[in-house]
């Protein structure tokens, strides 16, 4: 009698393992006793990757009425790839007044389109760089914060705003994230305690279907998560 299905389960796992180098330079300088000014240089990345994944599934079938049976299959696969990450440009400024009152902000510049695949053997990955220069883009980033300390105790408050790397992003659709912190901390000479907290909101805009006249229909949605940190330390 021939065996008769009844079902199969699949199990997939990835795993990406890999190293890379590059290197950040810096300078910090004093416009004036209250006011330091700040440049950095994030070289690009060099990575060196290798994916392995393996894929197990069970076949189930019945034969001759006897009890369930079944048939294991188990591959595994591995290659390997290099990835360049593209490098980042930031420039800084700080205000500082008698030592209680800090105002700093933060400007960075990277060009996600710089990104690029290779392969040790040279497989091409040209399809896969032409889409990548195509639909990612240069990207400027600001961040902004404060710290006011009253003898031990230190009070902090920020905003950040990050651009989206996907060009094919507007204003319109969602091309940024922007989040809102604060923190206190209380610091003693055999101790210290910090509360932080970061609200994130990223407006996104998800395609849904084109109407009658071919104009792209979206749906509106706005991701919010915020994340509290407590940080404690003793001092020997």
């Amino acid at each position: 009698i021939n065996p008769t299905f009844d079902g199969f389960t699949m199990y997939r796992s990835y795993a990406d393992e890999g190293n890379g180098y590059g290197y950040k330079i810096g300078l910090i300088g004093l416009a004036t006793n209250s006011i330091r000014l700040a440049a950095a240089y994030h070289s690009p990345v060099y990575w060196n990757i290798t994916r392995q994944w393996q894929t197990d599934m069970d076949f189930y079938y019945t034969q001759n009425d006897s009890a369930q049976s079944s048939l294991t299959y188990n591959s595994i696969n591995e290659f390997k790839y290099n990835l360049y990450t593209p490098g980042k440009a930031v420039l800084g400024a700080a205000y500082i007044y008698k030592k209680t009152l800090i105002v700093s902000a933060d400007y960075e510049f990277q060009r996600y389109s710089k990104a690029l695949f290779s392969d040790p053997e040279g497989l091409s990955y040209d399809a896969e760089n032409e889409l990548i220069s195509q639909q990612a883009r240069v990207i400027n980033n600001f961040k902004v914060g404060t710290e006011l300390k009253i003898k031990s105790l230190s009070l902090r408050a920020g905003t950040a705003f990050y651009q989206s790397p996907y060009s094919y992003y507007s204003d319109k659709y969602g091309d940024y994230r922007y989040t809102i912190s604060g923190g206190v901390g209380l610091k003693s000479e055999t101790f210290y305690i910090d509360l932080g907290v970061i609200n994130s909101h990223t407006p996104m805009f998800k395609y849904i279907y084109s109407d009658h006249n071919g104009n792209a229909q979206y749906a509106k949605s706005n991701a919010v998560s915020t994340n509290v940190v407590l940080t404690l330390g003793l001092k020997y």
